[in-house]
């Protein structure tokens, strides 16, 4: 929708949306197609989807992300941190709230699993909402699909904190064995 707006209205930022929105499309249909992707190429679909995020209010600069660890050998199933940051982003205030935030930080552990900790201040009409619960149908997809790929070999912990919401993710990594 904001780049819709920014297109009618002839505005600076349109291409390079366009320019990021066009990189995620690509790896949604081309990279997500197979059962696992690179763990690089979904932070990077992150990383464009931030900075879209980022460009609705410049001013903005609580939004964080951080990696450690990551190689091109470590795969993981598509579209999973993906959409746990999209659902950051859709219920965080941090465009309009300058002391709202999005936190994500995705790290690969020594055992090689994938440590995904996504953090965000919470629009107001959330906070109002029903104690204890957050979100609705994307965070239970993402749960669906969190069963269907790592069965129990997976922890998804989330808890909300002074208008906080807080999720932390580990998952195994499979290795590309064409790599080192």
């Amino acid at each position: 929708n904001n780049i819709y707006a920014y297109a009618q209205s002839g505005h600076e930022k349109t291409a390079p949306m366009i320019d990021r929105l066009s990189s995620i499309l690509r790896f949604m249909v081309y990279d997500c197609r197979e059962e696992r992707v690179e763990l690089n190429k979904e932070f990077q679909a992150i990383q464009d989807l931030l900075e879209i995020y980022k460009m609705k209010n410049s001013a903005q600069q609580n939004i964080r992300l951080k990696a450690e660890g990551i190689k091109r050998f470590h795969l993981i199933a598509p579209l999973i941190l993906v959409n746990l940051v999209e659902n950051a982003c859709k219920h965080s205030d941090a465009v309009n709230n300058p002391e709202g935030f999005i936190h994500v930080d995705i790290m690969v552990n020594p055992d090689q699993s994938c440590t995904a900790k996504i953090a965000n201040s919470m629009k107001k009409s959330i906070r109002s909402g029903k104690p204890g619960r957050y979100g609705g149908v994307g965070l239970d997809n993402v749960t669906q699909r969190l069963e269907l790929q790592y069965g129990d070999q997976y922890q998804m912990v989330q808890e909300i904190h002074d208008n906080n919401f807080e999720l932390t993710l580990q998952i195994p990594l499979e290795k590309k064995w064409n790599q080192t």
